[in-house]
């Protein structure tokens, strides 16, 4: 057995009567689930989780978090093999305030939860799934906990549990609220972190609540009650256990080896509890810098085991019982190739699918449960959310690009792929019968998955009902037959106006349109801050070499450094970047070398190497910003390290900053930005980061973009600083 895992079985088999207890559940779900969903081997007893009902087996509902099953598999209809370029048809959206929340839907009704745009509450709303109009709202006046990183938003990341009447909702906050699904009434509600002294997470309480008999079973974190178990109709506690750490998992019910049990990641690890008291079972380490165990682990046969998060990796377990009946824990692999982290995955038979990486670019990767093989990972996607239904799976990414492909131990197809949202989109799909519903922090959507709905999309444009003024398709433009993917080739952009002057506006489509063209670059940069930014940004210059775009940054970097870090005497020399896979940073001051697929191993170098890419040279919308900006105008023509350039002004939208770009004349490509800063004191500052040098799309050599270490140097199996 591995060294470095803890392996810890704590408890002895439940007794002869909770085994017969087991049994008939089982038996129970053989005759209710059905064939299929027993084969599938993670499928538990209708009874334990209190969600099985006739319309979810029908394929009509979707009542907890990952679905009829708890695992992303949706029991849908016949779904068409493909959509138009514009994305599959969009029944209807409308606006939904900023949160995380996935949907869970019943009896042609949606539920879930957003932040109100005044930012004083969270809203639990019910919506009709036929057209989206609001059928009821309960705001729960509260903010986030102090210390809360807003970084990431402040809406709810939780996503809501119907069973029989009632609908059970747990906040950013840990506001625990139990209301009537029909009118929205609150029955009962707990405040969880502050009743229980539970764990503090900085990103907001994650952890969906499990149905299980009579009660919920629920995530704290306090001293003596990692899990919780409260009364569904009356919030009462019925018992509290344990004193592991929280983190941002939510529990599964799975069937081990023919027990049943309660496996839930904590801070530190992975644990198995008996769902009726809360007793320990057994445990493994499992642990990142962040404590942030996330991926629900994936169960096979009720005995292979496969768990998952950022920096810790992948690891395979295999559970059974010895004769005494205490439950078994052997590892038989693990492996840095995957690193599943706040993303939904699926399993089909053996294999696993999902998005491996904590940002993007990020890979979808297959990998196998029993072995840890990984057959591939595929490039092109940013980091992404997944569900399977009819044969096919799904993938949305944080950037809004819905993917339908056809997921195999040998390969990744994609089938069809559009933009249907905006980023960040990190709420996974729901899929109910034939329509796809998904949001992003500022919609919600209602896509058109039939066969005959795609069908008729490709013959003529439909109309969205929305309650957006100007989302409808123009009654002309439907009319005259213009196709949604003509409408959509050119990007769009507001007209002239008293702060946008149409010479700005032509010179920076013009930079736009140039820089769309560029696939890679070569350039000589530096990075001089002023004022107020030198608090925060130190001087760095450098050559970098970058190509291709993926997510929010370019897939591969290669960068030749020289920066002030804080709290260095004297500049570093630094080679960094990623070759598409694996990252890497090289400290030629230190003679250390540090390389993982995790981005964060560059760790406190990260700041001088982003500040010195400079993105739209490789960027599939690089401007688009610039050319929706409340303000645009031309300042004059000047000189910049030499070269004739355009300057033009920029204020963005949403009071989002205010920048001055430097445009080339020659070939409209960037050669300066200087980004204007007002810190809250009033005190003003400038970085300036200017371009010495720049050939687009140069000739690159093999391996140009590969990790070289030089002799002598040592390779240091951690994060960077």
């Amino acid at each position: 057995m591995p060294h470095a895992t803890s392996l810890h079985s704590t408890s002895p088999r439940l007794t002869l009567s909770v085994r017969l207890r087991d049994a008939r559940l089982a038996l129970a779900s053989l005759l209710t689930a059905g064939l299929l969903a027993t084969s599938l081997g993670t499928a538990v007893p209708a009874h334990a989780t209190g969600t099985d009902t006739e319309s979810s087996r029908r394929g009509e509902a979707w009542l907890q978090w990952g679905g009829p099953n708890k695992d992303f598999r949706a029991t849908s209809g016949t779904l068409a093999g493909g959509w138009p370029e514009s994305g599959p048809p969009v029944l209807w959206e409308r606006d939904l305030g900023a949160g995380y929340s996935t949907i869970v839907a019943e009896d042609g009704r949606l539920y879930t939860m957003y932040r109100s745009d005044d930012d004083t509450a969270e809203v639990i709303v019910a919506l009709s799934a036929a057209n989206g109009a609001t059928l009821w709202e309960h705001r729960i006046e509260t903010s986030p906990a102090d210390g809360h990183v807003d970084q990431f938003g402040r809406g709810p990341r939780s996503t809501p549990l119907l069973v029989g009447d009632r609908l059970f909702t747990v906040g950013i906050s840990g506001v625990f609220t139990a209301l009537d699904k029909t009118t929205g009434k609150v029955l009962w509600s707990r405040d969880l972190w502050n009743e229980f002294d539970a764990t503090f997470l900085n990103h907001g309480y994650s952890s969906s609540p499990v149905a299980y008999g009579d009660d919920l079973l629920v995530l704290v974190g306090g001293e003596d009650s990692t899990l919780v178990a409260l009364d569904q109709a009356k919030g009462t506690i019925e018992w509290k256990s344990l004193g592991f750490a929280n983190s941002y998992a939510t529990p599964q019910l799975l069937e081990v080896d023919g027990e049943l049990q309660l496996i839930t990641f904590v801070a530190e690890g992975l644990i198995g509890v008996d769902p009726d008291d809360g007793r320990l079972l057994w445990q493994v380490e499992h642990s990142n810098q962040w404590g942030q165990n996330i991926n629900p682990p994936a169960l096979l046969d009720g005995e292979y085991l496969l768990l998952s998060s950022p920096q810790a990796g992948a690891k395979g377990l295999r559970l059974g019982h010895d004769e005494s009946g205490a439950t078994t824990v052997e590892q038989i692999w693990d492996t840095r190739r995957i690193q599943f982290y706040h993303v939904t995955t699926v399993r089909d038979g053996e294999w696993v699918y999902g998005s491996t990486g904590t940002g993007s670019p990020a890979f979808m990767a297959a990998v196998n449960v029993k072995t840890g093989e990984v057959p591939w990972r595929k490039r092109g996607f940013a980091k992404a959310n997944v569900v399977w239904a009819d044969g096919k799976l799904f993938v949305l990414d944080e950037n809004g690009v819905l993917s339908m492909t056809h997921a195999s131990p040998e390969d990744l197809e994609v089938i069809a792929q559009a933009e249907v949202l905006e980023r960040p989109a990190w709420s996974a799909p729901t899929i109910v019968g034939q329509t796809m519903y998904v949001r992003d922090s500022r919609v919600i959507k209602a896509l058109d998955l039939s066969p005959e709905g795609v069908a008729a999309a490709k013959k003529a444009p439909r109309r969205i009902a929305s309650a957006e003024p100007g989302a409808e398709e123009s009654a002309e433009s439907a009319e005259s037959g213009e196709s949604a993917e003509s409408s959509e080739s050119a990007p769009s952009y507001p007209p002239a106006s008293e702060t946008r002057d149409a010479r700005a506006i032509e010179l920076m489509a013009k930079t736009d349109a140039a820089t769309r063209a560029v696939r890679s670059a070569r350039y000589t940069v530096t990075l001089r801050p002023e004022g107020v930014a030198t608090n925060f940004v130190q001087p760095a210059e450098g050559t970098l070499v970058i190509e291709g775009w993926v997510g929010q940054r370019p897939e591969r970097i290669h960068a030749e450094i020289q920066a002030n870090l804080p709290g260095a005497d004297k500049p570093v020399r630094l080679t960094a970047g990623t070759d598409g896979e694996i990252f890497y940073v090289i400290d030629h001051t230190q003679k250390k070398a540090w390389s993982d697929l995790d981005p964060n191993v560059v760790g406190s170098y990260g700041g001088a190497i982003n500040n010195l890419v400079v993105a739209e040279l490789v960027h599939s919308a690089p401007f688009s910003d610039e050319l929706n900006a409340e303000t645009l105008k031309h300042l004059g023509d000047s000189t910049v390290a030499g070269e004739p350039v355009h300057l033009l002004d920029v204020a963005y939208t949403g009071g989002r900053g205010h920048s001055t770009w430097a445009m080339s004349t020659k070939d409209h490509l960037p050669r300066q930005r200087i980004r204007h800063i007002t810190d809250p004191e009033g005190e003003e500052g400038k970085l300036i980061i200017t371009i010495t040098a720049l050939e687009a799309d140069p000739k690159l050599e093999s391996g140009t973009f590969a990790m070289v270490v030089p002799e002598g140097y040592e390779r240091v199996d951690d994060f960077a600083p």
